[in-house]
């Protein structure tokens, strides 16, 4: 398995009612991903879940979707925190994506906090947000990481 990641962060935004999917823009080339992870902590007690997904940006198409559990068990203080999880099963991608976090049950004081860079440090990447549409920012980054495999070539037997 191999990893790609940008770990660097300054600053944070929350994943509240305004922006319920913040994440980051990049383009997976011919990769199985397995794992996908962000850097965390949490404001107050928000009730609601947290749910880590890969969209394809040309149509929108949700390609994976994993819970990683409840909002109020982010930890609370800083540093932040890595929080990870394992798809049920890898997803091939080989596309320009978002990669993000989805919050429900939050509110203008009780939120999970997903930490990013200022200013950016990955080339043909940039922050995203939704809220009705995506947005993108190119002079941020998230702190992200996403575990891999590069699928076998096919090999014509014929």
């Amino acid at each position: 398995m191999a990893v790609e990641e940008q770990t660097l962060y300054n600053t944070t935004q929350p994943v509240a009612p305004d922006y319920r999917r913040v994440g980051q823009r990049l383009t997976i080339s011919n990769r199985l991903v397995s794992k996908l992870g962000f850097w965390f902590h949490r404001q107050s007690y928000p009730t609601g879940i947290l749910v880590f997904e890969i969209y394809r940006k040309s149509n929108e198409e949700l390609l994976a979707s994993k819970l990683w559990g409840n909002a109020v068990d982010v930890p609370s203080g800083l540093p932040p925190t890595y929080l990870e999880v394992t798809f049920d099963e890898p997803v091939f991608i080989d596309d320009e994506v978002y990669i993000c976090a989805y919050s429900t049950g939050t509110s203008d004081s009780d939120f999970p906090i997903m930490h990013r860079q200022y200013p950016s440090v990955k080339p043909d990447e940039g922050y995203v947000q939704k809220n009705g549409t995506w947005e993108e920012d190119d002079f941020w980054d998230t702190a992200y990481r996403y575990t891999y495999i590069v699928p076998p070539l096919a090999i014509d037997t014929t």
